[in-house]
C-alpha cells in the first residue's frame, strides 16, 4: 500500500475504498459482525462463569476449557470490535495502519491460542479413550506445560506473520485434530458395541443395560465431532485460502468477509464445548441463581463427581469433548 503521508490516518486510495455495491455489502458485514460479536460475548461470558465457578479443578478438560474461554473472550471483546472499527473506517474512506496492525496482532494471537487449545482437547480425549500409556483424565504438570506451550506458540506464530506469511502452520492443527477425533469416534463405537454384546450375553445384568441406556448414542457423538471439526475448519480455512491463493490485500471487502467467517466459531464454541456438558450447565445455573434474587436457592446441591467403572469415565470424557 502506498502511503500518501506519514500520519497515522490518511485517505485510502480508490482500490481500498468501498464504492457502489461494496458499500451496501460492507454495511451488511458490519451488521453480521455486531450480531455475532454480541452472541460470542454473551456465550463466552456465560461459559466463563460456568467454568470458573465449578469445583472440579483436577480434570485436564477443565484447564483446557479455561484456556479456550480466555482465548475466545480475547477475540470477542477485542479482536472483533477492532475488525468493526476497520470496516467502519474504510466505509469513510479512511485507512488506519496502526488499527490494522493491532487487529492482526490480537486476532492472530487469540485465534492461534484457541485453535491450539482445541487441538489439545482432541489429543487429550483421544489418548484417554484409547487407554494407552497409562493416560489419565486428571491434570498433571506436563499438561499444564502443554497449555503454556500452546500460548507461547501462538505468540511466536503471531510475530512471525509480520515478517513472512506462514500459510501451512495453521494446517498443523487440522492434521492433528482430524485423526484424533476419528480415533475417538472409533473407540466410542467399539465401547458401545462391546457393551451391547455384553448385555445380550448376560440378560440378567441389569446394571449394564441401565448404563447402556444412559450413554450418548454413537450418532450423537458423531454429530458433535462433525460440528467441532466444521467449526475448526471455518476458523482456519478462509484466511488460509486467502493467503495461499493470494486473493487480494488485507483491506478489501473479500478479506473482511473471510475474516468475519473465521470469527463465527467464537459464537458456537461455548455451546459445543461447555454449555452442552451437564456439569457446567449445573454450575452456570448455580451462578445464575445467586444473581437472580427471585430464584430458589438449593444449598445442598453438590457437584457431581465421576463414579463407577471405566465405561462411565469414558462416557464422561466423551461428553465433555464431543457432545
Amino acid at each position: 500500500m502506498n502511503i500518501a503521508n506519514q500520519s497515522s490516518t490518511y485517505v485510502c486510495s480508490p482500490e481500498y475504498s468501498f464504492t457502489g455495491d461494496q458499500t451496501s455489502s460492507a454495511r451488511i458485514l458490519v451488521g453480521i459482525n455486531l450480531c455475532f460479536c454480541f452472541i460470542a460475548i454473551v456465550g463466552n461470558v456465560m461459559a466463563s462463569m460456568a467454568v470458573f465457578s465449578t469445583r472440579r479443578l483436577n480434570l485436564s478438560y477443565h484447564y483446557l476449557l479455561c484456556s479456550l474461554t480466555v482465548a475466545e473472550l480475547i477475540l470477542a471483546l477485542i479482536g472483533q470490535p477492532l475488525l468493526l472499527a476497520l470496516i467502519l473506517a474504510q466505509l469513510n474512506s479512511t485507512c488506519i495502519p496502526a488499527l490494522q496492525l493491532a487487529f492482526r496482532l490480537i486476532a492472530n494471537f487469540a485465534a492461534t491460542a484457541s485453535t491450539g487449545t482445541v487441538t489439545l482437547i482432541a489429543l487429550n480425549t483421544c489418548l484417554y479413550v484409547c487407554g494407552k500409556f497409562n493416560y489419565t483424565n486428571t491434570i498433571t504438570s506436563r499438561k499444564k506445560m502443554a497449555i503454556v506451550v500452546v500460548w507461547l506458540i501462538a505468540g511466536v506464530i503471531c510475530c512471525v506473520t509480520f515478517f513472512s506469511d506462514v500459510t501451512f502452520s495453521t494446517l498443523l492443527w487440522i492434521v492433528i485434530s482430524f485423526p484424533c477425533y476419528a480415533t475417538v469416534l472409533y473407540q466410542v463405537h467399539l465401547h458401545q458395541k462391546n457393551r451391547s454384546l455384553s448385555s445380550h450375553q448376560n440378560p440378567a445384568d441389569q446394571r449394564n443395560k441401565d448404563q447402556s441406556k444412559n450413554e450418548t448414542p454413537t450418532w450423537q457423538v458423531a454429530c458433535g465431532i462433525i460440528m467441532i471439526l466444521l467449526l475448526l475448519s471455518l476458523r482456519l480455512l478462509p484466511t488460509f485460502l486467502f493467503k495461499i491463493l493470494k486473493l487480494g490485500k488485507r483491506f478489501g471487502l473479500l478479506y473482511y468477509t473471510l475474516v468475519t467467517m473465521a470469527f463465527l466459531p467464537s459464537a458456537f464454541y461455548p455451546v459445543v464445548y461447555c454449555l452442552s456438558y451437564h456439569n457446567y450447565r449445573r454450575a452456570l445455573n448455580r451462578v445464575c441463581s445467586r444473581i437472580n434474587p427471585f430464584a430458589v436457592k438449593h444449598d445442598n446441591e453438590t457437584e457431581e463427581t465421576p463414579k463407577g467403572d471405566v465405561g462411565q469415565e469414558l462416557q464422561s470424557s466423551i461428553e465433555s469433548a464431543a457432545v
